[in-house]
């Protein structure tokens, strides 16, 4: 299960030795994706990964990621975001306040 964006940070510059790669990350709009283990097992370099059910949120990954670097945000979609029952703290914190800024 999807869960949240894994957003590129301070450290892939220090190790890239590149202090303007998060802003790249950002610019380019490739975010990574923590996903939730449901069941154990191994994946490997190569495997498919199957949708096997579409989320009950219309909300996506890039929308949450959007949202929060982008200068315009969506009141809607940043509504919809907070909607996410399973949203974690971070999040919910980041988009009260974008909201409250809106």
């Amino acid at each position: 299960m999807a869960v949240q964006p894994r957003m590129p940070c301070y450290k892939q510059g220090i190790r890239l030795n590149d202090a303007g790669m998060v802003k790249q990350f950002v610019r380019a709009r490739r975010s990574g994706i923590y996903f939730r283990v449901l069941e154990q097992g191994v994946l490997q370099v190569g495997d498919a990964i199957t949708l096997l059910e579409p989320s009950a949120h219309a909300v996506t990954v890039q929308q949450v990621v959007d949202n929060f670097w982008l200068p315009d945000k969506d009141a809607a979609q940043v509504r919809a975001i907070l909607a996410v029952p399973v949203l974690p703290a971070f999040w919910q914190r980041a988009f009260r306040e974008i909201q409250a800024a809106l």
